[in-house]
């Protein structure tokens, strides 16, 4: 993994000091290496930075930025290509010769050879800035999952371009602002929806796309097209996918919750690849240890259950230090807290994300489901005096969420952890689509990019640790695509890739409840010792410009007497208020 820092401008000036600000922020992505570029593309002052971890070729040889030997290309490239070495192979027939055993110059020579249209043949984990000096053009590019983020700042006369969004902002270069609409998205659906920030002059370069500017910086967006090879079966592509990414000499731990996900990649990593002795972690005291340490035994992994209980809240500060946007899942504390322990003794890890969106793993996909099979039925159930008290507070929840219109049904399933409604849904769909497969693409496009994989980024880096996600790779993706959704979410959740855990022993993983990964959160604020984080959010004045004082003082009370779980809107307000502190905004 590495961190990439850009200034490209029409205008002359010193671009030294600003560029050592953006590189001392990506420091923590890239602890091994870091170096800078300059040139020039016709009247363009370019300055490119990159801070490294050694993972592939952890020779000074691969440090970037990466220039060709023709000394038109440079490339700065964070991620991983996992097929790198069948492009290699392809170049060398071709006669390139190679002086690292890199992906970052695979990736340089096989950009050079084959363009912008090469993109489409990376499998892998991405984002990269590509030079092409003699074309005078600089190209942003990142996978089509959206799994490594790159942030842009555009003016008429400058472009900025970070791994982090701190780095842009903290660089001195230009103002910045709140973007009003972004903290309405991020308070009702604890992220910040689309492509969009919560800085109005930043953007992210969206999943798939590549952004190509000339030397007056004008842009024009190319889609990056899915790759020619057809993926095999299911079970194949999820097995080649882990064999790729436990490949190499850092043998990657593994974030293990007992759940679907993280069993099978262990079972599998055990039955179908022989190995033995995955590390693996998870947290200790959480409702998945005891599923996780039997996995552990199951499937002969080294098991590692860490020691976490209230006083972690105190982390907060540097917790939401390496945020890039806030995310209001306190999922996010608990993969940190993980990654911290993990990157003690190791420089890459597993994790499970994407296998809920691409599978239908989540409550709210069963329940979507269900509501979708007696459609018909709803307006007359709406109308009987059902005691909503007596049901479970989900229930009262999912209840309460019923549209006659499946869009808006959508709509109100993910706005379930609200701190404030938005009315419209920020998505349509046109009659008589395949509503339950257009909810799993929402989530594919959105919850995932902007929630789980920011989560996931976030928090191994902020550690230098590499997380590498196989559910992503895009055989495994192409493979989950040929499913119809009422194959992946119909008596159960997740049912093909159940059905692959049945096969390895794992029928009680496979049976067992959804707990979602996380903190027992609503505890540790109910205990005296967090009622500084009360006081703290009540005294802060950023706070009452989103959610009045007495209505946020109402919410703690009621937490904490017990009569309300609001753990997850207090959640989202305190790392909303962090995190504005933090950049000034």
């Amino acid at each position: 993994m590495c961190g990439i820092n850009l200034i490209a401008t029409t205008r002359p000036q010193d671009l030294q000091a600003p560029m050592a600000t953006m590189q001392a922020a990506v420091r923590q992505r890239g602890p091994d290496a870091a170096a800078t570029w300059q040139g020039r593309a016709a009247n363009l002052q370019i300055l490119l930075g990159a801070a490294r971890l050694r993972i592939t070729d952890p020779s000074p040889r691969a440090d970037q930025p990466m220039v060709s030997a023709c000394g038109r290309y440079v490339l700065a490239f964070n991620g991983q290509v996992y097929n790198h070495q069948d492009l290699r192979n392809e170049l060398l027939q071709s006669g390139r010769q190679f002086r690292t055993a890199s992906d970052t110059e695979t990736v340089l020579y096989w950009l050079q050879e084959k363009g912008i249209k090469g993109l489409s043949a990376l499998k892998g984990m991405y984002a990269l800035v590509f030079i092409d000096l003699q074309e005078n053009k600089i190209i942003l590019a990142r996978d089509r999952h959206g799994i490594k983020p790159l942030f842009y700042s555009l003016t008429s006369e400058r472009l900025l371009v970070s791994s982090r969004l701190s780095a842009i902002l903290h660089s001195g270069l230009g103002k910045y602002s709140l973007r009003q609409q972004a903290v309405d998205e991020y308070l009702a659906y604890r992220h910040v929806w689309g492509s969009h920030t919560l800085v109005k002059e930043v953007e992210q370069v969206p999943p798939g796309k590549a952004l190509v500017f000339d030397h007056t910086l004008q842009q024009q967006e190319v889609s990056i097209a899915r790759p020619d090879s057809p993926a095999g079966p299911l079970q194949e592509s999820l097995i080649s996918a882990l064999a790729l990414v436990f490949a190499g000499p850092h043998k990657p731990a593994l974030m293990l919750s007992g759940g679907v996900d993280s069993t099978l990649m262990l079972a599998m990593l055990n039955r179908e690849l022989g190995y033995r002795e995955v590390e693996a972690f998870t947290l200790a005291g959480s409702p998945d240890e005891p599923w996780a340490a039997r996995a552990a035994r199951q499937y002969g992994a080294h098991y590692h259950p860490l020691q976490a209980g209230a006083e972690s809240l105190q982390l907060a500060d540097e917790f939401v230090t390496g945020l890039d946007q806030p995310v209001g899942d306190h999922g996010a504390l608990a993969t940190w807290l993980l990654a911290r322990q993990i990157a003690v003794t190791g420089k890459t890890v597993l994790s499970g994300a994407g296998a809920d969106e691409l599978f239908g793993g989540y409550n709210r996909h069963r329940a979507f489901a269900f509501y979708l099979r007696y459609q018909k039925l709803l307006p007359a159930a709406r109308q009987l005096p059902l005691p909503l008290f007596l049901l479970p507070a989900r229930y009262r929840q999912i209840w309460s969420a019923l549209d006659s219109d499946p869009a808006r049904t959508w709509h109100h399933f993910l706005q379930h952890y609200a701190v404030r409604q938005r009315a419209q849904p920020p998505f349509t769909w046109p009659a008589g689509s395949d509503y339950l497969q257009e909810a799993l693409s929402l989530d594919y496009h959105h919850y995932l990019v902007n929630d789980v994989l920011a989560i996931t980024d976030n928090a191994t880096m902020q550690h230098s640790l590499e997380a590498r996600v196989p559910y992503l790779y895009d055989d495994v993706v192409a493979a989950a695509g040929r499913l119809p959704a009422t194959e992946k979410v119909g008596r159960e959740t997740k049912a093909p890739l159940k059905a692959l855990l049945r096969q390895y022993d794992g029928k009680a993983f496979a049976q067992r409840p959804k707990t979602g990964f996380g903190l027992p959160l609503a505890g540790w604020l109910r205990q005296a010792d967090s009622r500084w984080l009360q006081e703290e959010m009540l005294n802060d004045k950023r706070t009452a410009e989103f959610l009045p004082r007495p209505d946020l003082l109402q919410m703690w009370r009621q937490h904490r007497q017990g009569k309300k779980d609001y753990s997850m809107s207090l959640w989202t307000i305190l790392v909303l208020q962090k995190w504005l502190q933090q950049n000034r905004l």
